[in-house]
């Protein structure tokens, strides 16, 4: 069964080769997203949606990558650190503004987050079950990502950052995100759960612990 085991190496090639389970000895990534019929998951950007899923149920968005990028951490580019802890069970992720006079809840990436942290929160349980899984994935060196673990976002906050290479102060959001156990998962997301999230033909599916923690948070 396709599945990301935390902590574990995942080979992001160009081109994408679906079809290969291995690439230079590493597992493949498009390998483990690849779903037939549907479009192929990407890292391409620090947030990555999918394009949403119109199932029989309603609109759902399936899933979202998250990626951080250490190897520029300190740098003029990004100078923001994202903190991505799985055995600490939490995360802190920036957003994707960087440009001053632009409304931080109007970047793509933002605006997936905050809906995303809109339905995770939410007092309404019906409306939590709608919540998307968020997968974390850390790289530090072009082509490669480390699975880093299933979260949930739990906090959503503006914060005033300075950027040298568009000389000015911006404002951002920064998210705060609970990271699952997934001891019971033998520290695996298996792609068939994310599968059924993608088939329009299924109604909106909840892994047990998936369902049980966003029940906790009501």
């Amino acid at each position: 069964m396709k599945r990301f085991r935390i902590g574990h190496l995942y080979r992001y090639a160009k081109p994408a080769s679906p079809g290969d389970e291995v690439v230079d000895g590493i597992p493949n990534f498009h390998y483990v997203v690849s779903m037939p019929g549907l479009p192929t998951l990407q890292l391409e950007k620090g947030i990555n949606p999918p394009a949403a899923t119109r199932a029989v149920d309603g609109e759902r968005l399936s899933v979202l990558l998250l990626s951080s990028n250490e190897n520029k951490l300190g740098s003029i580019e990004n100078p923001w650190h994202d903190t991505i802890s799985p055995d600490e069970g939490f995360a802190r992720y920036f957003g994707d503004n960087k440009t001053p006079d632009v409304d931080p809840g109007t970047t793509p990436g933002n605006r997936a987050l905050l809906r995303q942290f809109e339905l995770h929160t939410s007092p309404n349980r019906a409306k939590r079950e709608k919540a998307a899984p968020i997968l974390l994935f850390k790289s530090s060196r072009k082509g490669y990502k480390e699975f880093a673990g299933l979260a949930l976002i739990t906090g959503a906050r503006r914060v005033t950052q300075f950027a040298e290479k568009n000389g000015g102060f911006f404002t951002n959001y920064l998210f705060d995100l609970v990271v699952l156990s997934l001891t019971e998962e033998d520290e695996s997301v298996a792609m068939l759960w994310i599968a059924d999230r993608r088939d329009p033909r299924t109604r909106r599916r909840s892994r047990t612990r998936w369902r049980r923690r966003l029940g906790s948070l009501g």
